[in-house]
C-alpha cells in the first residue's frame, strides 16, 4: 500500500516515527481528536498497521466521514465544535481517552512535527520535480498546518523567491481576529 494522499502521508510518518521512539508498540491504541481529515488518515494506517484507533470527532465533522472513519475499524468518539483544549475541547477529550488507555498514544497531529516532516520529506519534493522547480507562488489551505508547513519548507529551500501563501475561509479560527468560529463549508480548513 502507498501514503498516498497527504491525510495518510501525515499519519504513517507520526504512528512509524511513535514506533521508532518506543512510544507505541505492537497492540496499542492510536487516539487523536480531529475534525476528521486527519483522523481519516490515522484510522487507515492504523488499520493497516494492526493498531487499534480512536478518533476523537469534532460534533461538526460530517457523518460521511465519521462513517468512513468507522470503517477502517476505528471507534469514534464525538465532541465538542472545538479542537481547543478547553474543558469541552475535543483536544482535551482525547487527551481523558489516553488517560484510560494503557499502551495508547495520542498523535497530537497539532504538535507533532512527524506531520510536517512527512510533507517535507515527500510532498515538497514531488511538487519541485512536477514542476520542474518553474514557480513563484504555492497556494495552500490550512487546517493543523502540517502540509502546507512542510511542503512550503522544502519548496523555498530549493526557491528561494517562493511565496507560500495559506489560504483560508472567512469564518474559521485563523482568518478571525476575535477568535469566533463560524462553520465554513469545506471540512478540515480552518
Amino acid at each position: 500500500w502507498e501514503a498516498s494522499d497527504v491525510y495518510k502521508r501525515q499519519a504513517l510518518n507520526i504512528i512509524e516515527t511513535a514506533e521508532k521512539e518506543g512510544k507505541l508498540k505492537k497492540g496499542g491504541t492510536i487516539i487523536e481528536a480531529t475534525s476528521g481529515n486527519t483522523g481519516l488518515g490515522l484510522a487507515f494506517v492504523a488499520a493497516v498497521k494492526g493498531y487499534k484507533s480512536v478518533i476523537v470527532a469534532t460534533s461538526l465533522a460530517s457523518q460521511e466521514k465519521v462513517d468512513l472513519i468507522r470503517g477502517y475499524g476505528a471507534d469514534v468518539v464525538k465532541g465538542k465544535n472545538t479542537l481547543f483544549k478547553g474543558p469541552d475541547g475535543t483536544l482535551s477529550l482525547a487527551q481523558k481517552v489516553h488517560e484510560t488507555l494503557p499502551d495508547s498514544l495520542c498523535a497530537l497531529q497539532f504538535e507533532n512535527m512527524a506531520g510536517p516532516r512527512a510533507h517535507y520529506n515527500s510532498t515538497g519534493e514531488e511538487i519541485f520535480e512536477q514542476t520542474n522547480g518553474k514557480i513563484d507562488y504555492f497556494f495552500m489551505s490550512a487546517g493543523t498546518g502540517g502540509t502546507i508547513s512542510g511542503t512550503g519548507k522544502k519548496l523555498k529551500e530549493k526557491i528561494p523567491k517562493l511565496k507560500v501563501v495559506g489560504c483560508d475561509p472567512v469564518g474559521s479560527l485563523i482568518s478571525s481576529s476575535e477568535g469566533v468560529f463560524t462553520p465554513v463549508k469545506t471540512e478540515g480548513v480552518g
